[in-house]
């Protein structure tokens, strides 16, 4: 990079040339010269303070304008997601309470086997008594 001189300010690109106008710039501090010999900076150094804040008002109109719809877009979006979230709760909740139902109807069914099997047993054991006491 140049400091001081009248070359293109090294590199052979065009943002060798800006960087070098702009420390020309901040080493002559002298506003005239600033931007001579770079056509961008020469024309934004003569742009009128109105014409800026204009231009920053049109900037500032400009991200008003987007801000909005992006953040409903965004919004949009997370209602979708919240109802595809919802929906899924509601089919968890579904499949929970049918296999809540189907476990109580088959505790229900063990219960029922249970006594079952307990009064055959004890069929069984008065069979085995009265065979046994009829042998002896």
């Amino acid at each position: 990079m140049m400091i001081s001189g009248s070359g293109s300010g090294g590199g052979g690109g065009g943002g060798g040339r800006r960087s070098s106008g702009y420390i020309r710039c901040l080493v002559n501090l002298s506003i005239q010269d600033c931007g001579k010999n770079d056509l961008d900076l020469h024309q934004e150094m003569r742009k009128q303070t109105i014409d800026l804040l204009t231009e920053e008002l049109q900037l500032q109109e400009t991200v008003s304008k987007v801000h909005p719809e992006h953040m409903n877009a965004t919004n949009l979006d997370a209602w979708r997601l919240a109802s595809h979230y919802q929906r899924e709760a509601e089919k968890c909740n579904a499949a929970t309470e049918a296999c809540e139902e189907a476990r109580e109807r088959a505790v229900a069914l063990l219960r029922n086997e249970m006594r079952a099997s307990l009064l055959w047993e004890q069929r069984v054991l008065v069979t085995t008594e009265n065979l046994t006491l009829k042998n002896d």
